[in-house]
């Protein structure tokens, strides 16, 4: 038996009580399902909507991989790099005399962006590595800043997503 337990995204918690393992693992897929519903990126979505069918679009993302190998765990400890949730936060001054700004950066890794765009209503057709000036089609580099994404609207961007 599944003893039960309690899953926790940032607003969103989900308990499963005492029930069959089988049970357990259909209450828990079902659970991803809908937090990737709601983790889908509703800026995503609405590109996915102002698309043709079929029609194609490249991307560029902060590529996960690189920040986990950057950051230590001083990083963590210091709220610099949040390791649950792939965030970098620092500090921009825009310009002298002016106060800083607080950043929030959001990396992704490969198989997270294939499950969102699908979410989007479209299928990755490639993904390669890059970083500005040096792009190609070539794999994905662990220290490479950026991750490039070619996609293809397929569909229309599952409900729940909360753009309109």
């Amino acid at each position: 038996m599944c003893n039960g337990f309690v899953l926790m995204l940032p607003g969103f918690s989900y308990r499963i009580a005492t029930m069959a393992p089988s049970a357990c693992a259909r209450e828990l897929l079902g659970f991803w399902a809908r937090a990737m519903i709601l983790l889908a990126s509703p800026i995503l979505c609405n590109i996915s909507r102002s698309l043709k069918p079929q029609a194609k679009a490249v991307f560029t993302v902060l590529n996960a991989l690189a920040s986990i190998r950057r950051n230590a765990n001083k990083d963590v400890e210091e709220g610099r790099f949040d390791p649950l949730t792939l965030v970098e936060s620092s500090e921009c001054t825009p310009q002298e005399g002016v106060a800083a700004v607080a950043v929030r950066e959001r990396a992704f890794v490969p198989t997270e962006l294939v499950l969102l765009f699908r979410l989007a209503g479209m299928s990755v057709i490639n993904i390669w590595g890059g970083t500005a000036g040096n792009w190609g089609r070539r794999p994905v580099d662990l220290d490479e800043m950026e991750i490039m994404v070619v996609a293809c609207k397929t569909g229309e961007p599952l409900e729940g997503d909360g753009a309109r």
